[in-house]
């Protein structure tokens, strides 16, 4: 059969995977599946472009991991304008068919947990939580064990003449990225001393200002349609959002903005 548009974008199966569960035809619980199919998506193309970015780091290829960034961050934002539309369907029109989702919940998005593991924020025993779902649990499996942005990062700027201390280059990959004194010292001084290093932190910034809009907007949406009432699985919106460590994953070149 002749290669078309419908054929090579498998367009027949792709149509087909909403299945809504409800009775009744007439709700918006279409809409809910394919919105969300649709986060998940650009989930999958962010993580995509998230490992071309730390094999660029690894070869040393600053100008293309400054251009994946800046796609990173358009796609994030392409994923957070979706709450606009989801934010049309009103807290009656989501309750109509809210109890056929049963326990299913969008925090259980096993790509989301990954796009936290590639950035550095890591969380062993979140793997628990994917026992019954082989697909998240390998994935995040993969991604617990392997090299993070920040990890690639460090390549980069060793490969680049700053002395990074070895037990960085050689840290268990397993556990969250803490903030370091010395490479807040050696972003400062190629911030100063190289244009390229300059523009690639400040793209790795908006990415990071970007994502933490996407996590405040998806709770603020939550809120909006069951305000202070139990989700799916139990679990409620805080008083509090995540606090400012959990917000931001480059911890490092926070630290150094009130010194440049």
């Amino acid at each position: 059969m002749a290669l078309d548009y419908s054929s090579h974008l498998n367009l027949p199966l792709l149509l087909n995977l909403q299945k809504p569960l409800s009775a009744s035809q007439k709700n918006d619980e279409l809409f809910f599946i394919v919105i969300h199919q649709v986060h998940e998506l650009l989930f999958k193309i962010l993580l995509h472009e998230i490992d071309h970015i730390k094999e660029s780091f690894c070869n040393n290829k600053i100008y293309i991991a400054i251009e994946k960034w800046k796609r990173c961050e358009l796609i994030l934002e392409t994923s957070l304008s979706q709450f606009d539309t989801l934010e049309t369907m009103s807290p009656g029109a989501f309750d109509q068919f809210r109890k056929t989702l049963k326990n299913a919940s969008g925090f259980q998005s096993y790509q989301f947990r990954e796009i936290e593991f590639v950035l550095g924020y890591k969380r062993p025993d979140f793997l628990e939580l994917y026992h019954s779902n082989p697909s998240g649990y390998n994935a995040l499996k993969t991604r617990l064990s392997s090299k993070s942005v920040i990890d690639c990062l460090y390549i980069l700027l060793d490969k680049n003449g700053a002395i990074v201390p070895k037990k960085l280059l050689a840290r268990d990959v397993t556990l969250s990225q803490l903030p370091n004194k010395n490479i807040q010292k050696i972003i400062l001084a190629f911030y100063e001393k190289h244009a390229a290093f300059r523009m690639l932190f400040e793209s790795m910034l908006d990415f990071d200002i970007t994502f933490s809009k996407w996590r405040f907007r998806h709770w603020k949406t939550v809120e909006r349609m069951i305000g202070r009432k139990k989700g799916t699985r139990g679990t409620t919106v805080p008083q509090r959002f995540y606090d400012f460590s959990q917000q931001v994953f480059f911890t490092d070149l926070w630290a150094i903005r009130n010194k440049l």
